[in-house]
């Protein structure tokens, strides 16, 4: 950091609060915690406005989106003074923004400017609307995920908190319903970050102003459809595709809801709702605030601005307030965190060690020093002789978080993860599948879960994890992690089954059901490998070929594959409605657009079409893929 800026920070810790000059309070509510430098009625009026955006929020969406996976801190300025020094920077400059949401698997934080109101309450509803979506379902396609913070970002509330008002058409978004020509449905439902609609700025107006319209249709204009979307929305939780999700409820045939959709957008005239709140949820903020030291401030702010990638400012901060109190817990915690990131270990470890100490139970403080020691022993060797008191006291701290907040999906992680690598699978797989319960968008959670699930047997459900990674994966590194990891899983399902046959059907000390899942594949007699294939459901029929390309369509895509007697194409919306299943162990490095590499043998499963084969070679709906072993020819 160059002499200025420090000489700078000195002066700001002098103007604006380093011995702060402000009282700072703590006040709790039932979902938030939530502190700052502004007045308590300032406070108080955030929090009511936060606790009741939730409500309304959660009685739109299924009922599993009622815990957070971490704690949410509100940090409430006084004013822009006060808030200043936080906002975010983009190129070194600061953004000026009322309020921001920052996310994180342990934590997340808020930011606002109490003295502007329900103005600065509002900048960060869209964000916060993202998150509990991301809470509820494990893949939210664009349209919903952007329709409804659209939706639910009009929140604004009435008589002082008693009531408030949702649903009020944005200006800019019946300006381009107005005048640009709607998006067919079937088009809308498709669009992913990679597609032009979400990348290009002429199409993107209008992608948001219809998913908003959309979505407005859906939770207000009919009460079918909001009972529809209610299914819909549960059934992208429990794991269903967005496409198959979208087909159960909507059906195929979109025509009917493309005109609804025409002529609710045509009147202009969308309703607002009205929503009264009871005693209960206006009685959700603790009664008494609570004091907060100089101390414990800092650790608030100086972890806000480490997780907003200024750690040197952060790093000044909280040695700061720690040289004025030495247990300033919170301080400790954040100053740990950021020296686990950038330091390692050996700083990091005394501070979070204290920050537990001091708050017992304080999950958050308990899952950093278990983080910290799991890391610590990643470095020690199998015969140091700290190795076995460090494992200890990880497995301690992280079972205690665990028992403090039975939710917390980073802890429920953290713990999983260290188990696995401990050798103890079993446990790891409940853990982690708690973690994925809880944060059920979090991909690394499912990357691990399907790791563990592997280590103890369970192939089929380590590729149902990585094929639904493969298929909805939100970036290209978890797509191509899950697509190594599937021919992992086929090599540990070969050597398993060989360990099984070596054994006379058991591994020595090791129950069968631990390597037979799914049910035991064998050797024929004359030593040919066998996979447990996929069972077959009523109207659907096989065949056995090489797997040739994928071809990419408007709205659909087409697999062909070569047959002993013909080339067959199988139709499908998306490449995520099919189960992909490996039993190879060299997996196709990619199953994009285009052809396949190495033309492995495949066995694909389809619905016949009813008219049968179309002209251009069409057989049916494809369901399934399960690549197999050279040679291998089904019984």
């Amino acid at each position: 950091m160059r002499f200025s800026t420090v000489l700078l920070l000195a002066l700001w810790f002098a103007l604006v609060g380093g011995e702060a000059e402000a009282d700072w309070t703590r006040l709790r509510s039932t979902n938030f915690t939530f502190v700052g430098d502004a007045s308590e009625r300032q406070i108080r009026s955030v929090a009511q406005q936060l606790e009741q955006f939730r409500e309304v929020m959660v009685r739109a969406l299924p009922p599993a989106a009622v815990a957070s996976p971490a704690p949410i801190v509100v940090i409430v300025f006084a004013n822009d003074r006060s808030f200043d020094p936080f906002k975010p920077r983009f190129q070194e400059r600061t953004v000026e923004v009322a309020g921001f949401f920052r996310g994180g698997p342990d934590v997340n934080f808020i930011a606002i400017n109490g003295d502007l109101g329900a103005n600065a309450v509002r900048a960060v509803f869209h964000e916060y609307s993202h998150f509990l979506m991301s809470n509820t379902v494990r893949v939210a396609p664009v349209w919903v995920s952007e329709g409804l913070a659209g939706v639910y970002e009009t929140f604004q509330e009435r008589d002082g908190g008693k009531r408030a008002v949702l649903g009020t058409a944005p200006p800019e978004y019946v300006q381009e319903l107005k005048s640009r020509t709607l998006i067919p449905i079937s088009q809308l439902t498709l669009v992913d970050t990679s597609s032009p609609f979400y990348n290009e700025g002429n199409r993107r107006g209008l992608l948001y102003a219809q998913s908003w319209a959309l979505m407005h249709y859906l939770t207000f204009g009919s009460e079918g459809r909001r009972a529809q979307l209610l299914r819909y929305l549960t059934h992208l939780r429990s794991g269903v595709s967005p496409h198959e999700a979208f087909s159960k409820e909507f059906g195929t045939d979109l025509a009917a809801l493309d005109r609804e959709l025409r002529e609710y957008v045509s009147q202009l005239a969308f309703p607002a709702v009205l929503f009264t709140f009871d005693s209960t949820t206006r009685a959700a903020i603790e009664a008494r605030p609570e004091a907060v030291s100089d101390g414990e401030a800092w650790g608030y702010l100086g972890d806000l601005l480490a997780r907003g990638g200024r750690p040197e400012e952060a790093r000044v901060q909280l040695k700061k307030a720690l040289a004025a109190n030495a247990d300033a817990a919170r301080a400790l915690y954040a100053l740990g965190l950021l020296e686990l990131r950038e330091s390692g270990t050996d700083e990091a470890l005394p501070l979070l060690e204290r920050a537990a100490t001091l708050s017992p139970e304080e999950a958050m403080f308990l899952t950093a020093y278990g983080r910290a020691l799991a890391e610590r022993l990643r470095t020690l060797g199998s015969d140091d002789p700290q190795r076995d008191s460090t494992l200890a006291r990880a497995r301690s701290a992280l079972s205690r978080s665990v028992d403090v907040k039975p939710t917390a999906a980073d802890a429920l992680a953290t713990l999983g993860y260290l188990e696995l690598t401990e050798g103890e699978p079993v446990r790891a797989v409940d853990l982690l599948k708690r973690a994925v319960a809880s944060a059920p968008s979090n991909e690394s959670y499912r990357m691990m879960l399907a790791d563990a699930s592997a280590r103890q047997g369970d192939y089929e459900g380590a590729t149902a994890l990585l094929s639904f990674l493969l298929a909805y994966g939100s970036r290209q590194d978890v797509r191509d992690a899950a697509r190594q990891n599937l021919g992992r899983v086929a090599k540990l399902r070969i050597a398993a089954l060989a360990r099984i046959e070596a054994a006379d059907g058991r591994p020595a000390g090791t129950p069968l059901e631990s390597v037979a899942k799914p049910p035991p594949e064998r050797r024929s007699a004359g030593g040919q490998f066998t996979p447990a294939l996929r069972k077959m459901g009523p109207g659907e029929q096989r065949v056995l070929g090489v797997f040739r390309a994928i071809q990419c369509r408007q709205g659909a895509v087409v697999l062909e594959i070569q047959t002993a007697t013909a080339l067959m194409r199988f139709v499908v919306a998306q490449l995520g409605d099919i189960d992909f299943i490996s039993y190879r162990t060299d997996t196709p490095g990619g199953v994009n657009c285009g052809a396949v590499p190495g033309t492995p043998p495949v066995l694909a499963t389809y619905r016949p079409s009813a008219g049968g084969t179309s002209a251009d070679g069409i057989a049916g709906a494809a369901v399934a893929l399960e690549l197999i072993p050279d040679g291998y020819v089904p019984q």
